[in-house]
């Protein structure tokens, strides 16, 4: 239909056609209404089931409702416009157009809502007490004998290869019980462990300490340090040496 309009458009221009397209109007008009019946004829019956039987509509239901009752708007707004004006048409395309989309966006959340409900986040399934320290002391014993932390490379899904549980299962515990993101819980550890290389080690430089720390980047390890220190691991060190009444030996 809207190939033969658009044909029939510039074949014959409406401004010197205008009894043509009278003609060529009415035609669509006729034709959209019978469109229109026949959709009513496959959308009411299954709405009447639903009026009698108390059921309400199914999202798909509401949808092809909407879509229907906009679109018989819209051709009864045009086929009396020559009763009233053909703004009426353009208004009432515009408000079903808003009122489509306002729907599309409804539908759209209620699905993410009903998405969210029939798989609730792990995060409503809090890790018991007694899982949760046995998970801390797995966690700690390989920090502490292994070093793990030492590893530049180390992901969330290899620690949690080596402690036999599931990548959500560590984030989570991560997330709940320590309120720590993986990367904050491992910097802690290797900022711990330069913390005592500065000391202990005062000839060491700073890009050593950063490499035996676990940093591959010496700028990454001074911005870790001084997020976590809320100083340099050059002022850190002089602080503690001064106090602790310390000299380097250079």
């Amino acid at each position: 239909m809207t190939a033969i309009t658009v044909g029939v458009g510039i074949i014959f221009p409406y401004e010197s056609n205008q009894e043509l397209w009278g003609v060529f109007y009415r035609v669509i008009n006729w034709t959209w209404a019978l469109y229109i019946l026949g959709a009513a004829s496959l959308i009411m019956p299954k709405v009447l089931v639903n009026i009698r039987e108390r059921r309400s509509l199914s999202a798909t239901e509401k949808l092809s409702l909407s879509v229907f009752s906009g679109t018989t708007l819209i051709w009864l707004a045009y086929f009396t416009a020559s009763f009233t004006s053909y703004i009426v048409g353009a208004l009432s395309f515009t408000f079903v157009l808003y009122l489509s989309i306002l729907l599309w966006v409804i539908a759209k959340n209620n699905k993410a809502e009903n998405r969210e409900k029939a798989n609730p986040s792990y995060l409503a399934n809090k890790i018991d007490q007694a899982k949760a320290a046995e998970l801390q002391s797995k966690i700690k014993e390989l920090m502490e004998h292994e070093q793990l932390y030492k590893n530049a490379n180390l992901t969330l899904p290899q620690l949690a290869k080596r402690l036999h549980i599931s990548v959500p299962l560590l984030s989570q515990f991560l997330n709940d019980n320590l309120q720590k993101s993986f990367a904050t819980f491992i910097n802690e550890w290797r900022i711990f462990e330069a913390k005592k290389l500065l000391i202990e080690a005062p000839r060491m430089t700073m890009e050593v300490v950063a490499e035996e720390s676990g940093y591959n980047s010496q700028s990454t390890f001074y911005a870790a340090f001084k997020k976590i220190e809320k100083l340099t691991p050059a002022k850190y060190r002089q602080h503690e040496l001064n106090a602790a009444n310390v000299s380097p030996k250079l």
